[in-house]
């Protein structure tokens, strides 16, 4: 059988597929058959005119050995064009992000042959503890050696990089944590991090079976009550169970679960709250899911890693699956939609400051509402660009804040931004404009976590018939201080005073030609939005930049 495939991806391939886009032939060759595609190159440089087309039927049941370590490869039909490929190709699931799916449709073998640093497992011999892209040369002359190789071709790849340091990234699959949902769908709720709300729970690495009982869940409890959250990752299996022992295999070789659940999920699905100075206890988060069948198990593993923890305790449970967001009647909060009440909760206001948050939250939530009626997919501008920065640092800020436990922090901005920045300067744009589709998503998904069901309904009314929000991955923002910004605080500013003077004729005044010419792009849309005239000027020996009326 003749199939094609990356060089650096064909040590770790699984599976041999398909896709019926083009049609299978067996062309006669001495004593050799060979079996590619009608559309293969390397048909015409067989020099053969003994062609015969095959049927698909054919080509059930067939298998083939890898070229390297000889291992049976199954061969599966699937008309996927997500490779980008036609004729017969090797899927390598463990080493191309679109042939795991592929071999996930065809329950191929999914065990990842690439180490954690990317490098080729002990199970790969020879090329072991190598990079496969590192030693392409030494895998063709594998191939040349053992008369496997018909030839080689270039061709053009699209290479991942890491933005952090430039190298050369790849793709590696790891088993995750997941909830089955009423609906069928499975959502992945945990994350290979270093830092997080960790998944404490036990299980046996043969089957894969979680093993946690009555028993374990009081002593889990017992042990993050005392010594707090980031203990369990110093727990050993002897400590939850007596007799740590697989209830399906028998294995004794349970093991402490260490990945974490994923940041977003964890703020979407609850939120966060303190309890340092609340009973002892140490700090705990909440996870609330609608106790569906299909998802008892995992809210077991949730008991044992929270223990019952209730509103009186000073955490707000709230669903985002099923069920209407009913008002709640909380300790000092009064009665309040459940949104408002979290938000009380988690930034604590005292005395004003309580009535000071609810009209906040309210005229913030109000320009996140209008920004979703204006939402229209459009061309960028250069304001648009320069929104665009802002909305970056604060997501870099915001998701910071949630990753740290710290979500009154990430609240705050929000607020901040909503308020000033965009109803000042961006929401008077983009009723002339329309708000960008993706500007909007990413509001909404920073304050997801904060305001579930607010941001839930108006993502169903800005994307209707599509997944929840809280399945979509999040912005992921940046710390930076970029230029960018600091022009759109300017603009902000400009914007303020124009609103203080009234009118419809505005000077600009800049001290510096640099900011000057900064500035110039955005003159047009501060007449849009102004409704008037804006003339920015330079004037010598002006120590900040300041605007006149007339």
């Amino acid at each position: 059988m003749t199939f094609s495939d990356h060089i650096r991806s064909l040590p770790t391939a699984v599976g041999v597929v398909f896709n019926p886009a083009s049609k299978p032939v067996a062309a006669l060759k001495g004593d050799e058959v060979y079996v590619l595609s009608s559309d293969s190159p390397w048909l015409e440089r067989l020099g053969t005119a003994d062609v015969k087309e095959l049927s698909l039927k054919e080509l059930e049941e067939v298998t083939c050995l890898h070229p390297l370590s000889y291992k049976e490869m199954p061969l599966v039909v699937d008309g996927s064009l997500s490779r980008g490929e036609t004729g017969f190709f090797t899927i390598s699931p463990s080493h191309v992000e679109a042939d795991f799916d592929i071999a996930s449709r065809h329950q191929l073998d999914l065990s990842c042959s690439l180490d954690e640093g990317g490098r080729l497992s002990e199970e790969m011999g020879l090329l072991a503890s190598y990079r496969a892209e590192a030693i392409e040369g030494r895998i063709a002359e594998m191939l040349r050696s053992n008369g496997h190789l018909l030839g080689l071709l270039p061709r053009k790849e699209e290479i991942k990089i890491c933005p952090e340091c430039g190298a050369r990234m790849s793709f590696r699959p790891i088993k995750e944590w997941a909830v089955r949902t009423p609906d069928g769908e499975e959502v992945g709720i945990s994350s290979e991090k270093a830092w997080g709300v960790p998944m404490a729970a036990l299980y046996c690495p043969r089957c894969g079976e979680l093993s946690i009982s009555e028993e374990a869940e009081e002593r889990i409890r017992e042990i993050i009550n005392r010594r707090g959250v980031e203990s369990w990752y110093k727990v050993r299996a002897e400590e939850v169970v007596e007799e740590a022992r697989c209830g399906r295999c028998n294995s004794t070789r349970l093991k402490r679960e260490d990945q974490v659940l994923d940041p977003v999920f964890a703020a979407a699905a609850n939120f966060v709250k303190k309890l340092d100075s609340l009973n002892g206890k140490s700090s705990q988060v909440l996870i609330v899911a609608e106790p569906e069948e299909q998802l008892e198990r995992w809210l077991k593993l949730v008991k044992a890693m929270i223990g019952e923890v209730t509103p009186e305790d000073g955490v707000m449970a709230l669903p985002i699956r099923g069920g209407r967001p009913n008002r709640l009647e909380l300790k000092g909060l009064g009665e309040r939609e459940p949104d408002l009440a979290r938000l009380m909760i988690l930034m604590e206001p005292e005395g004003e400051g309580v009535r000071r948050l609810e009209e906040e939250f309210k005229a913030a939530r109000k320009v996140l509402e209008e920004m979703a009626e204006l939402a229209v997919e459009r061309e960028e501008l250069p304001l648009d660009s320069l929104a665009a920065s802002a909305l970056d640092k604060l997501a870099g800020e915001v998701m910071l804040s949630y990753e740290r436990l710290e979500p009154a922090e990430g609240a705050a901005r929000l607020i901040g931004f909503h308020l000033k920045d965009l109803s000042v300067l961006y929401l008077p744009w983009a009723r002339r404009r329309g708000a960008p589709m993706w500007m909007v998503e990413d509001l909404l998904k920073l304050w997801a976590p904060l305001t579930p069901f607010t941001s839930e309904r108006i993502w169903r009314k800005l994307r209707p018939g599509t997944r929840s929000i809280f399945l979509e991955p999040a912005p992921l923002g940046t710390l930076r201080d970029w230029e960018g910004e600091r022009i759109w605080w300017q603009l902000v500013e400009i914007k303020l005073e124009m609103d203080r003077i009234g009118g419809r004729r505005w000077r600009v005044i800049v001290p510096s030609p640099e900011l000057l010419e900064k500035l110039l792009p955005y003159k047009q849309a501060l007449e849009e939005i102004g409704g008037g005239e804006v003339v920015i000027s330079l004037q010598g020996g002006a120590d900040r930049v300041y605007v006149e009326g007339g």
